[in-house]
């Protein structure tokens, strides 16, 4: 205690000390944290419709499964506070997520590569999700392109035949209520017409088997079915065409 008081002269001798062990205890988990965080390098032969750039994600390999444990807290986290906000997710995206994933059987194998995914969805995607939903929305057509942009990053980020791999893990269920949005939404909506180069999942075929498999999980059937009833009571009038295709880089292994 006298040792922390002196560096901290200010502070009591017992408060000072305990002030420094919080600091050793925040530094460990920051690094523990760091452990996986997620490394991102530019990926030039995307050319998206914003200012932001693409980025391609690689996850850093993870000495224990404890670091993973924490990055899967943080990401339940960040699904229960989307869930506060209802009013900004007239869907109930969130609360669909939170169903699918409890009720899914969902695998740990490939773990680290779909917490990558994971936070893929919530850095690049969940932010332009609102452009199709909200009825005042700043640059609409530039945020329908970019997430064209983020669609193909998904593809190539995908392994299949689920999103991580061989088993069903948290990534399918965090983004297949999405999908149900942007498969109700952008053909009708915003000119993503089927069998045109405009289709959702024109030359993106991991998604498109990923996409027809989970029809097959009762879960994700049930879901799928309610999302269509609530985008149809959404009665969205404020769609505009947005074609992509001719900004697209599409991806090596689409056919």
């Amino acid at each position: 205690p006298m040792q922390a008081a002196k560096l901290l002269p200010s502070t009591p001798p017992m408060l000072a000390l305990l002030l420094l062990l919080g600091a050793a205890e925040a530094a460990r988990a920051f690094a523990t944290t760091h452990d996986i965080h997620i490394q991102g390098q530019f990926q030039p032969g995307y050319r998206c419709g914003t200012s932001a750039p693409s980025l391609a994600r690689r996850i850093v390999p993870c000495p224990s499964s404890d670091s993973n444990r924490l990055h899967a807290s943080i990401l339940a986290s960040r699904t229960t506070a989307m869930c506060s906000t209802a009013s900004d997710d007239p869907l109930q995206l969130s609360l669909r997520r939170e169903q699918l994933l409890k009720e899914l059987a969902t695998t740990s194998a490939e773990e680290e590569r779909a917490l990558a995914l994971c936070d893929l969805y919530y850095e690049n995607i969940a932010p332009l999700e609102p452009a199709i939903w909200e009825p005042e929305y700043d640059d609409r057509e530039a945020a329908i392109r970019e997430l064209s942009c983020q669609l193909d990053r998904l593809e190539v980020a995908a392994t299949g035949p689920m999103l991580a791999g061989r088993q069903i893990s948290r990534a399918d269920g965090l983004l297949f209520p999405s999908m149900c949005v942007l498969w109700h939404t952008l053909p009708r909506h915003f000119g993503w017409l089927p069998w045109t180069e405009e289709a959702i999942f024109y030359k993106r075929p991991r998604l498109h088997a990923w996409w027809e498999l989970m029809q097959f999980e009762d879960p994700a059937a049930k879901v799928a079915e309610e999302l269509l009833s609530d985008v149809e009571a959404l009665s969205i009038d404020w769609g505009v065409p947005v074609p992509t295709s001719h900004i697209r880089t599409l991806p090596k292994h689409a056919p």
